[in-house]
């Protein structure tokens, strides 16, 4: 609830339809969600990638989106439900730039970074670790609009 109230904020979802409709319109279970916000200083992850970034002379852009979940459930994914909902998620934002963490895996090796190397997503900081977490993740960044998604 808290990430819902930030500046900016925007979500979009993924329900698995029914076959078979007796009456009306009708949703079934939630297979995938995508949300994020305007990032800014006081935000956890904002201060805590910026902590990384400043350890290598670095900054972040004052003028970007946090892609801060997209989760697809694991009998759903493989067909395109990620990348439909992220480029839903990112149409129309006002941010130059949307930035995302996401674990790291050996070779990249797993459907969510090959679904943001596909929409052109580069590194800007690896083998990151968050406070609280011992796993490395990557901080990956894309400029906005996407390329067929010009204002």
């Amino acid at each position: 609830m808290e990430h819902s109230r930030r500046d900016g904020w925007s979500g979009v979802a993924a329900f698995e339809t029914p076959r078979r409709r007796l009456l009306g319109p009708s949703r079934g279970p939630l297979v995938a969600i995508c949300y994020g916000y305007r990032g800014a200083p006081g935000q956890w992850w904002y201060e805590q990638v910026s902590q990384g970034l400043r350890s290598r002379d670095l900054t972040l852009p004052e003028d970007y989106v946090e892609l801060t979940e997209l989760h697809v459930a694991p009998s759903h994914q493989g067909r395109g439900i990620g990348t439909q909902l992220l480029r839903t998620f990112l149409a129309d934002r006002p941010e130059g730039s949307v930035l995302l963490s996401t674990p790291e895996v050996q070779e990249e090796n797993n459907g969510a970074w090959r679904l943001y190397r596909s929409l052109g997503f580069s590194d800007v900081l690896r083998s990151h670790r968050f406070e609280g977490d011992a796993r490395p993740f990557a901080v990956l960044s894309r400029s906005l609009p996407l390329p067929d998604q010009e204002r």
